[in-house]
Parts: structure tokens; C-alpha cells; sequence
């Protein structure tokens, strides 16, 4: 138990995990369950929080990026509650942000093969087209680089109805 949470605590640029930052990493768990957002796009908007939010809309539209549904109203104010505990939490850190922030970069790819992605670059090898696929290969090399933002986004909804192509993919 005590890898994941180091693993988690790294995730969330903690300076370090206590017995009190159990109760915050399991409503990370319960609440990313609830809303079921884009775990690697969530963790990289998460890096560049603001230290502090005036109100729910302000959190839902930090975050919209990482969303496949608009959040319910139950949603929305628990993930409200979710990032005022993070925060306060977070303003106990005994590192600076920039460095809980490099903490950060270095435990959330920001770029994960997703399974359409590389069934897309399958259906170009099969055409004789093999620039999709060396692209993913690069990707896959430095999947903490921005360089490969073109495909930092969430699942197309398309690939959701297309076998092979609808697992959701972990940023862990």
C-alpha cells in the first residue's frame, strides 16, 4: 500500500505522504471514478492549478478539457470539494511549487498510446502509410515531453463506438 501512495503522492506534488493524506488520495479515487475524466489530460491540468479557486464553475472549467460528459450538479460540487481539500493540502507543502510542480511532470505522461490511436496507425501500415505509427513510436519515447500535444486530447467519440478502440486509457 505505501508504493501507491508514494506513487499518488507524486502524482499530486506532495513533498512528502502522511496517515492525513490517506482520506485526500482516496477522494481523488472516488471522485475521478465519479466524474470518469481523462486521467492523463485531469493529472496535467492539475499541474497548473491556480493556488486558489473562487467557486465551482471556475474548477469545472479548469478541468472541462479533461471531460467527456458536462458534470452533474453532485459532480461538479464534489470535485469542487475534492480540489479546495487538494489546495489546502497543497498549501502545506515545505517545497515550493515550482518544485511540487517539476514533481508533478515527472509522475504524469503527458502522452499515453491510447488503443485508437494505434489502431489508427494499423490501418495506415496496412495502407502502406507508416508516418502515423513512427510518429507514435517517437511519442512513446518521451511521453513526459510536450512535444506530442497534437495528441493530448481526449478519446474521439467515434473510437467509442469502434471496437479495439474504446479502453479507456491510464495515465499510471
Amino acid at each position: 500500500m505505501g508504493g501507491i501512495l508514494c506513487m499518488m503522492g507524486r502524482k499530486l506534488g506532495l513533498d512528502q505522504v502522511s496517515q492525513l493524506d490517506r482520506d485526500l488520495i482516496s477522494q481523488f479515487e472516488k471522485t475521478l471514478s465519479e466524474i470518469q475524466p481523462d486521467m492523463t489530460i485531469f493529472y496535467q491540468l492539475l499541474i497548473d492549478l491556480p493556488l486558489s479557486v473562487d467557486d465551482e464553475e471556475a474548477v469545472a472549467d479548469h478541468f472541462k478539457q479533461a471531460l467527456y460528459d458536462d458534470l452533474t450538479a453532485e459532480q461538479r460540487t464534489a470535485l469542487y470539494t475534492l480540489i479546495s481539500n487538494y489546495l489546502e493540502r497543497l498549501n502545506t507543502n515545505k517545497i515550493r511549487r515550482s518544485d511540487s510542480q517539476e514533481i508533478m511532470h515527472k509522475a504524469n505522461p503527458r502522452f499515453v498510446l491510447r488503443n485508437y490511436l494505434l489502431h489508427q496507425a494499423i490501418e495506415g501500415l496496412e495502407k502502406g502509410d507508416d508516418a502515423l505509427f513512427v510518429k507514435l513510436q517517437e511519442a512513446i519515447k518521451e511521453p513526459y515531453s510536450d512535444k506530442f500535444d497534437e495528441f493530448f486530447q481526449t478519446r474521439p467519440e467515434w473510437a467509442t463506438q469502434k471496437a479495439g478502440c474504446s479502453m479507456l486509457s491510464c495515465s499510471s
